[in-house]
């Protein structure tokens, strides 16, 4: 609607019949209609034999130019997701990236406008991109799954560091926001009080954890510096969180009461991973959308028993 303009020609079709008639708009009605979404369009048809009667049905039809340039591809070389678009580009010797898409106006012949993730002279996959998907979360490639780009750039400690009877608290008090917060994403529900408390706990971790492990308690309190509003953009803020959380509970693990262990799950659709309880996957990015969307890529033992 936003690129009908007063002046455009438009073609009209009258119900039940093969006659066009000319139009031009004259008018775009700045309001929609609260119910339908829908906005109104005045024209003005040229009726030289009176076809058109008064309460008659018609279809109107025009061609709008998205802009002087613009970037197309099918749009079913678009794999939707219902949270983002990507397609898979061809990048010669059997290999496919994946791209993230921002897709613009909706064009003829099946074609869609490309703002950004793909450049020009690129070659989009249009056919079997969904068994190069489907072949992706079996085989990504090492330089993604690797456990060290998994954990933030390092590979997990052995052992985890020691903590004292507070630092443990803290250390359990935002693990288990941290996974309150992931049950409420894969519950497909908008975790706003939850994100908050996450954060306040997160920021003692920045001054009562041992000073070698403060660094990464303070990536975790930044990555919670912004509160999302409503799922979706809370989908994307956490994983930002998790990558700061997994090599901050790797280093200093949670205590045994969540368990002798704690899982990393990793989604190829994302990219992204997380932390969870348990090995039935609970997928925070997509919840009942594809909730067991995922695959266990780490297991991480909890603290040892404290000495009495």
């Amino acid at each position: 609607l936003a690129l009908v303009k007063p002046g455009a020609s438009a073609r009209v079709r009258l119900d039940g019949s093969n006659e066009d008639l000319t139009a031009t708009v004259l008018e775009v009605l700045p309001t929609l209609d609260s119910t339908l979404r829908t906005g109104t369009v005045r024209c003005q048809v040229a009726n030289p034999t009176g076809s058109l009667r008064p309460g008659q049905f018609a279809q109107v039809s025009m061609r709008l130019v998205l802009a002087s340039k613009a970037l197309l591809i099918p749009d079913e070389a678009v794999l939707d997701s219902g949270v983002r678009q990507l397609a898979y580009v061809a990048l010669g010797k059997g290999r496919f990236e994946a791209r993230t898409l921002q897709l613009g106006q909706s064009a003829e012949r099946g074609m869609v406008e490309v703002v950004q993730g793909v450049k020009n002279g690129e070659l989009v996959v249009t056919s079997g991109q969904f068994l190069i998907d489907a072949e992706s979360r079996l085989h990504e490639g090492a330089n993604k799954l690797s456990d060290a780009n998994l954990l933030g750039g390092g590979a997990l400690p052995a052992p985890a560091l020691p903590l004292d009877a507070a630092q443990q608290a803290n250390v359990d008090a935002v693990f288990a926001k941290y996974l309150a917060v992931q049950t409420k994403l894969a519950q497909d529900q908008e975790p706003l009080a939850l994100w908050t408390e996450l954060a306040t706990a997160a920021s003692a971790l920045t001054t009562t954890l041992p000073e070698s492990l403060r660094a990464l308690g303070a990536a975790l309190h930044a990555s919670l510096a912004t509160t999302p509003s409503g799922v979706k953009p809370a989908r994307t803020a956490f994983e930002e969180v998790s990558k700061a959380a997994i090599p901050l509970f790797a280093a200093a693990r949670p205590s045994p009461a969540f368990g002798s262990e704690v899982y990393v799950m990793f989604c190829s659709m994302v990219p992204a991973s997380w932390l969870q309880q348990g090995k039935t996957l609970r997928n925070p990015y997509y919840g009942s959308e594809m909730l067991e969307c995922g695959e266990l890529k780490q297991t991480l033992p909890t603290a040892p028993e404290a000495k009495r």
